[in-house]
């Protein structure tokens, strides 16, 4: 007869936890559907930079058939640059979309650790998309500057 009373309170017990866990399963879920979209917008920033810096690398080499003046060495290793960043952005984007995959399994992320060193990779791509805007906005000033009349040094 104890036994029978243990197995319905622990019967009990275990109906009364589990809209507990369900909850926090749906939360958990909620997070990482909050984090691959996150992802998504980071490659399609990613997306932006390689073009930006496909449009960088033409404009500069349309502008060195105009331009056969000073700084044509300058104009040559604007463009290789513009098309490395471009390279760069494609591997970023590749990486993120390899990273969105691994979030994607529930099962891969239901260890908290695990959890925490994929937002932490995330955050840091994020950074690194970052860095890459601010590089392109830089070069994009100097193919500006590259592009002015020079004046007399």
């Amino acid at each position: 007869m104890s036994v029978l009373r243990v197995v319905s309170a622990l019967a009990f017990l275990a109906l009364l936890a589990a809209p507990a866990v369900h909850a926090q399963h749906q939360q958990q879920h909620q997070m990482m559907q909050q984090q691959m979209a996150r992802m998504q917008e980071m490659q399609q920033h990613m997306n932006r930079i390689m073009e930006r810096a496909q449009q960088l690398s033409q404009q500069v080499a349309r502008h060195m058939q105009e331009y056969q003046g000073q700084f044509m060495e300058q104009h040559r290793q604007m463009q290789q640059m513009g098309e490395a960043l471009q390279q760069m952005a494609g591997q970023m984007n590749r990486l993120m979309e390899h990273t969105r995959n691994m979030m994607q399994d529930e099962e891969f992320l239901r260890q908290r650790e695990m959890q925490r060193e994929m937002e932490q990779l995330q955050e840091h791509m994020g950074e690194m998309s970052e860095q890459m805007e601010s590089t392109l906005r830089i070069m994009e000033r100097v193919r500006e500057r590259l592009s002015e009349p020079q004046q007399g040094t």
